[in-house]
């Protein structure tokens, strides 16, 4: 009898979707050891990441119920249910939250999110900086530029032209001429304008 279970409880076992699992490493604030890498954290259900339970209650979270991770190289907000938002990386950490609202690369393009992890601002350009007294500047065709040699990249080329918070073009999109004010050290010719 044994002999006719075997082959079917090895196959079990082998398919089992725990052990069938395509492992994540990541890297996040754990609760009593600070900084903490972990390989086996998350993986792939489809397009949708998991979380580990384990790897869940040991993560650290702020008053506004989110905690940061870094998957595969991809930085991470995190709800205390699992659900991820993946975020920009600015200053070798996830973007801020600048007037309630961080960045997300989406579809090619940059999307804006509150807390709740609710879309406010669809990805229409290929980049954005986040928002400063109610403006951001966007841009289209723009490319991300050599590292600098401290390792800082920008955004160079392409239209740029400046958005409010809810999507509306105050600067409409323009060209970069050689000669813009600020186009040589940082790609980007406008000067955010004051908040009315």
């Amino acid at each position: 009898m044994l002999k006719k279970l075997l082959p079917i409880l090895l196959c079990l076992l082998f398919t089992s979707p725990v052990l069938a699992r395509d492992w994540l490493g990541c890297w996040h604030e754990d609760k009593a050891e600070g900084l903490t890498g972990l390989e086996r954290c998350a993986w792939r259900e489809g397009e949708r990441l998991r979380l580990a339970p384990a790897f869940m209650r040991r993560t650290r979270f702020g008053r506004d119920g989110l905690g940061a991770l870094v998957i595969a190289g991809q930085w991470y907000y995190v709800k205390r249910d699992g659900r991820l938002l993946p975020v920009v990386t600015f200053d070798n950490g996830p973007d801020y939250f600048e007037e309630g609202l961080t960045r997300s690369l989406q579809s090619g393009g940059i999307a804006w999110y509150d807390r709740s992890f609710r879309q406010v601002i669809a990805p229409r350009y290929d980049w954005g900086a986040p928002f400063y007294k109610g403006r951001a500047e966007v841009c289209r065709g723009c490319v991300e530029s050599a590292p600098d040699g401290d390792g800082h990249r920008s955004m160079v080329g392409g239209e740029w032209g400046v958005i409010d918070r809810h999507g509306r073009a105050v600067e409409p999109l323009k060209a970069l001429k050689a000669s813009s004010p600020g186009a040589a050290s940082s790609g980007n010719p406008f000067q955010l304008p004051a908040a009315r």
